[in-house]
């Protein structure tokens, strides 16, 4: 039984739903999808609340536009529009109460947020239910599951009831190998009923949890790249897919700025042993990467990370001798995190060109028998 998670670049129009779907069709093993909200929806979502406080004009302005976006992929998919009215007049009176005090709270924040997993899962729903005759589709409220404590925003799961609640309401389901069960991401609820979310970019971890509480074979991570790469592609036009890595290492890289994993992804699936394959949807057929405790930690360079702060911070990330010639000369490392920090511009393309040999030289990517 797996669980595949799709992410908001793959979810974004009607064609990406269509590559999902298509993956979904050739996987009768996938039993449980978890969806994002559709690409910068959350972004949309974070927008509005903020407009909402002095501008409510202008906040609900913005929420139509939201609505119009998600209607075209539904015209585009063949559903009814009309299935989303319900979520969209609970996101404006959501925004009504954000101007009526004149504040957005976390706890507001959070209830908005939850709009855009909903409205993404249903519209995906509602295209399962009518393409995908051979399965049996049904969409739960992954907040029904998922209970957390009241950090809004950064809420923290009660593991033990996702578990015992699993044990009740899914894994009873999933019995029946024709089901298919969709849920979101990212969102959660309190004992109170609250909703919450995980963090931003929290929808790995939701499925990684729920991939714990129903005992799957797998976790599929499917996004628009191709697995994890050793550098950036926005930055290296010459860089690797890393084809496999241990729990260990997956979570350095995240920790360290890896922008394909949220840094609490793991804990969940290294608890109970769950692999993990992280590809892309716009090309299925490509290996991506496997994460397995059966792959044991890599020796030397793993990645080459870059953040952008006022200028750029640059992370070489893996297990490195910090005595090593090889990094001796290059100006401006911290030879405790191994961090380059404050980057200006100008330098910036010289220090990656350093870096980047240093990289390709000592890559080794390990023996291809962990499938």
């Amino acid at each position: 039984m797996i669980v595949a998670k799709f992410g908001g670049s793959s979810v974004r129009d009607a064609s990406g739903m269509q590559r999902c779907f298509d993956i979904i069709k050739n996987s009768p093993d996938v039993q449980v999808v978890i969806l994002s909200a559709t690409f910068n929806t959350t972004n949309e979502l974070e927008k509005m609340g903020e407009v909402a406080r002095t501008n409510y004009s202008e906040a609900l302005s913005l929420l139509k536009i939201n609505q119009y976006k998600h209607e075209l992929i539904m015209q585009d998919l063949g559903i009814a529009e009309e299935h989303l009215f319900d979520l969209y007049q609970e996101a404006q009176e959501i925004l009504t109460e954000i101007n009526n005090s004149r504040c957005l709270t976390p706890k507001l924040m959070d209830h908005l947020y939850s709009i855009g997993e909903r409205v993404s899962t249903k519209v995906f729903y509602l295209f399962l239910q009518k393409k995908l005759k051979s399965r049996d589709v049904c969409l739960r409220d992954s907040s029904d599951i998922i209970q957390t404590n009241e950090s809004f925003k950064e809420a923290i799961p009660n593991l033990e009831f996702i578990k015992n609640i699993s044990s009740v309401r899914l894994i009873p389901e999933l019995i029946n190998k024709r089901k298919l069960i969709v849920m979101q991401g990212f969102i959660g609820k309190t004992s109170n009923g609250d909703r919450t979310t995980l963090g931003r970019e929290g929808s790995d971890y939701s499925a990684a949890l729920i991939a714990e509480a129903i005992h799957a074979s797998s976790l599929e991570i499917w996004t628009d790249v191709e697995g994890i790469a050793t550098c950036d592609p926005r930055y290296f036009n010459q860089y690797k897919i890393i084809n496999y890595l241990s729990y260990d290492d997956a979570t350095l890289l995240a920790e360290n700025g890896a922008k394909i994993l949220f840094s609490k992804t793991l804990l969940p699936v290294k608890r109970s042993n769950i692999p993990v394959r992280i590809k892309s949807s716009r090309f299925p057929e490509k290996k991506g990467t496997l994460v397995s405790n059966h792959i044991p930690n890599r020796s030397g360079i793993i990645s080459i990370n870059i953040k952008k702060t006022k200028d750029f911070e640059v992370r070489l990330v893996g297990n490195i001798d910090k005595s090593s010639e090889l990094i001796n000369d290059i100006s401006g490392f911290n030879q405790e995190s191994l961090c380059f920090v404050n980057v200006t511009p100008d330098k910036l393309n010289s220090l990656l060109s350093q870096l980047h040999t240093i990289l390709f030289d000592n890559f080794i990517e390990v023996e291809h028998i962990y499938e």
